[in-house]
């Protein structure tokens, strides 16, 4: 799991989401998480298609790890 930290006055933009994204091109991991505090986002990420599927929670460890 990535996670990207932000300052509550950052908006959570295509920018914010183009910058995490960059990461995982590198770390290939199956799920991130975006927040500024205020706001959360949560996607599960598939690399074979380059697609993501937005959740509404956390994943529970026991789930994420295989």
């Amino acid at each position: 799991m990535l996670v990207e930290c932000k300052s509550p006055d950052i908006t959570i933009d295509d920018k914010v989401f183009d910058q995490i994204v960059c990461y995982n091109m590198e770390l290939k991991v199956p799920f991130i998480i975006v927040t500024n505090g205020l706001d959360h986002y949560i996607c599960k990420v598939n690399h074979e298609d380059n697609s993501w599927e937005f959740l509404n929670v956390i994943p529970l460890f026991e789930d994420i790890v295989y």
